[in-house]
């Protein structure tokens, strides 16, 4: 008997001898759901459960988030539609507003929602390159995404009940495979296994029973190419015993040229092969390796960056018989990465130029974020982190600020208010713009009022004090009669305008305005008139511009005063440095339409790479399904290999360029051209008939004939789908099954 079986004394001659005739006979005291394979039947029927919760759980997850921010781009929609034209292009061309940034995650939950919503806003941003914003294209895309949202909510319903079902199954099998598990060990069953010993003869060698034959079957090579991920296992020598339909869409290698061959040079580890060695040999040794990361060039040229876990495949006496390696393309992550870390030095860059504080709230109102620009809360930045904000505020200033943050989020607008008083020990004057920020987060910006605070304190005493203090101002001060003449200038107004203080006093203010800002002036002091006002204005100085912020209160009616007081900011510089930010940001962001473009191009030919025609065909499979069609037409050079060898690779790519110009010429605007393998080109056209396929055939067929100079033909074969679950390897498959069973259409040669 072996090691762990559960044995007790046993009388033989309480056996039916007659039971120990023959190999493999068994003696049993058990009833069926007391069996092992019972049991197993059971777990697995568990294990199974709980996959199925795991799996809607995360589309739950994914369907969410979709709706959420589908939800947000709509409501930006609505307040485009507010806006005037010219504000409309500048954020759509620029992309503050689209689908762009959130595709992905729309994509996660609903392939077909966010192809129809990035269908529809790509329609209305090609409109305004001409540049025209189209009211009519805009509220489509309103409708489609509210459309989406409604779809991704049905979706989300349909799937949490799934999840319900399956959560009460699943707990009702554990419970029942539990009590039946209890209830074997409380019975204490007991099976005897007896081997026929007549296989040994007199040499006393007998065969083990434990050992299995490991000679790749039909089912198990069948059951590999189903499993969802890209699988190798080798020997120890690095011969492949295995290589799955996966591993061969994602190297361009076929299963039939890999096994047999040396592990080291299919999957490209030539260049650390003494690495690859060591790495082989660990895993024999019985470890795991996880997270083996290399570049692997694909054959159709494009370089990838792949990720393997390998681990040893154990057999039935517990020796190492080979190892196993799952392998992912990492390759789009990485780029996502560097995508990441160039809009986040982007909007750092923007955060540090800006002369005030900063405060990132979450939705429970908790300080995520801290930027203290203005040095105003430095001495307790870290502590305030969290909850703790509230303490550090005091009552008074936390009381004001949960009310103005429930304010900005009723009303969608920004809300302001001034503080003084003691913070953190300090006595303070501070202005607060809390905003909302994305879909839960509140901003607040933090003002140092300190200066304004200590003119206004000047202006209640004599008037000797306060010139004393706004003379070490280094803003210019203004004080206006209601005429608006200049009336007193501080010092400081000769930095800002180049002329003296002496100068100006006498002249109407309106004079030292630039005459293009002449109507802000005018509506700026009629607003002063009515109480005090902030604007911008553009002022001579000497043969340039420079432009400042004006801070304007009325005190006219204080006797001690009499009149206008302006307060005035050179900001030229800070508004420079300002416009820098937002042309190094526009820049990043076309830098980053170029990643992306980069990722899914084919840098010979220009068409999509294999890896993103598959995405785009799966895209339109869904789309087939839901009441739409879409033709696949497939483009293969014929005796493409010996092309090359008689004519040379140059020859090759020369041919390979002419035939995707010949496909691009005759598609449509919104047809799809991608590479299908190393010589054939796929063309996805959405609402195809049979003429429009017709006249593609005919017209690559005449092109490609007149610029092949006779050293090739082309073969065309297509499949139309309509109402019909289909993939991007099913209609691929269905495309090579067309051409090798000779129902296409072929160039005939012009030599």
């Amino acid at each position: 008997m072996t090691d762990g079986s559960n044995l007790r004394n046993l009388n033989w001659d309480e056996l039916d001898h007659s039971a120990l005739h023959g190999a493999g006979d068994v003696v049993t005291r058990v009833s069926f759901w007391q069996k092992t394979w019972f049991l197993s039947l059971l777990f697995l029927l568990c294990l199974g459960g709980l996959v199925g919760m795991a799996f809607c759980h995360f589309r739950i997850a994914d369907t969410r988030s979709g709706s959420i921010y589908l939800k947000g781009f709509s409501k930006e929609i609505s307040t485009i539609e507010g806006l005037e034209p010219e504000l409309q292009l500048d954020l759509i061309l620029r992309e503050r507003v689209g689908i762009q940034e959130t595709e992905r995650i729309v994509r996660n939950a609903d392939s077909n929602v966010a192809f129809r919503v990035g269908s529809a806003w790509t329609r209305v941003r090609r409109a305004a390159l001409i540049p025209q914003v189209d009211s009519a294209l805009l509220r489509a895309a309103k409708q489609e995404t509210d459309r989406g949202v409604a779809r991704l909510r049905r979706s989300l319903d349909s799937l949490e009940s799934i999840f319900r079902g399956i959560a009460i199954g699943t707990s009702l099998l554990l419970l029942g495979t539990l009590t039946i598990c209890v209830q074997s060990l409380r019975r204490r069953a007991t099976t005897l296994v007896v081997q026929s010993l007549e296989s040994g003869g007199s040499t006393g060698t007998y065969a083990d029973i434990s050992a299995g034959n490991f000679k790749e079957s039909e089912a198990i090579t069948k059951a590999v190419n189903n499993l969802p991920v890209a699988i190798i296992e080798f020997e120890s020598d690095g011969r492949i015993l295995r290589w799955n339909d996966h591993m061969h869409h994602l190297t361009g290698i076929p299963a039939t040229v890999a096994v047999g061959k040396n592990v080291i040079e299919c999957v490209q580890w030539d260049t650390t092969t003494e690495a690859a060695k060591s790495t082989i040999r660990k895993v024999f040794t019985g470890e795991s390796i996880p997270n083996l990361e290399w570049t692997l060039t694909h054959s159709l040229g494009e370089n990838l960056i792949l990720q393997a876990t390998i681990g040893p495949v154990i057999d039935g006496g517990g020796a190492v018989r080979s190892a196993a390696a799952v392998v992912r393309d990492v390759t789009s992550d990485k780029y996502g990465k560097e995508l990441l870390v160039a809009n986040d030095v982007a909007r750092l860059a923007i955060i540090k130029a800006l002369p005030h504080s900063l405060l990132r709230f979450d939705s429970n109102l908790n300080l995520v974020e801290i930027h203290d620009n203005s040095q105003i809360l430095v001495t307790k930045a870290n502590p305030m982190r969290g909850d703790k904000w509230r303490d550090s505020f005091g009552n008074d200033l936390s009381e004001t600020f949960c009310k103005a943050a429930k304010q900005a989020r009723l009303t969608q607008k920004p809300y302001v208010f001034e503080y003084s008083g003691d913070l953190l020990g300090r006595n303070v004057n501070l202005g607060f713009r809390v905003t909302v920020a994305g879909p839960t987060d509140l901003l607040a910006v933090v003002t140092d009022l300190s200066d304004q605070k200590r003119l206004l304190d000047a202006e209640t005493r004599g008037e000797a004090k306060f010139k004393h203090l706004i003379e070490g101002s280094a803003d210019a001060i203004l004080m206006v009669s209601a005429e608006g003449i200049v009336l007193y200038a501080s010092p400081a107004v000769r930095s800002i305008l180049g002329i003296s203080a002496d100068t100006v006093t006498g002249r109407n203010w309106f004079s030292l305005v630039h005459k293009d800002s002449r109507e802000t002036a005018e509506l700026g002091w009629n607003e002063v008139i009515g109480g005090s006002a902030r604007f911008v204005l553009d002022l001579i100085h000497d043969s340039e511009i420079r432009m400042a912020e004006f801070t304007a209160r009325n005190l006219l009616e204080d006797e001690s005063v009499g009149a206008v007081v302006f307060n005035v900011r050179d900001i030229t510089e800070r508004r420079q440095l300002e416009q820098e930010l937002r042309d190094r940001l526009a820049e990043l962001e076309n830098r980053t339409e170029q990643l992306r473009d980069a990722v899914q191009r084919d840098p010979l030919t220009g068409a999509l790479n294999y890896q993103a025609t598959l995405q785009y065909l799966d895209a339109i499979c869904e789309y087939a399904e839901n009441d739409g069609n879409f033709a696949a037409i497939l483009f293969d050079l014929d005796n493409f290999k010996e092309v090359n060898s008689r004519h040379g690779y140059h020859a090759g790519d020369q041919l390979l360029m002419q035939l995707t110009q010949c496909i691009s010429r005759v598609s449509r605007e919104e047809d799809i051209i991608g590479r299908a393998g190393a010589e054939e080109f796929l063309l996805i056209m959405p609402e195809a008939d049979s003429a429009a396929i017709d006249r593609v055939r005919s017209a690559v067929i005449d092109g490609f004939a007149e610029v092949s100079g006779g050293m090739t033909t082309v073969s065309i074969c297509s499949v139309t789908k309509q109402n019909e679950p289909s993939d991007s390897l099913q209609i691929l498959q269905e495309l090579n099954e067309l051409l090798l069973g000779g129902q296409r259409v072929q160039t005939e040669s012009a030599a």
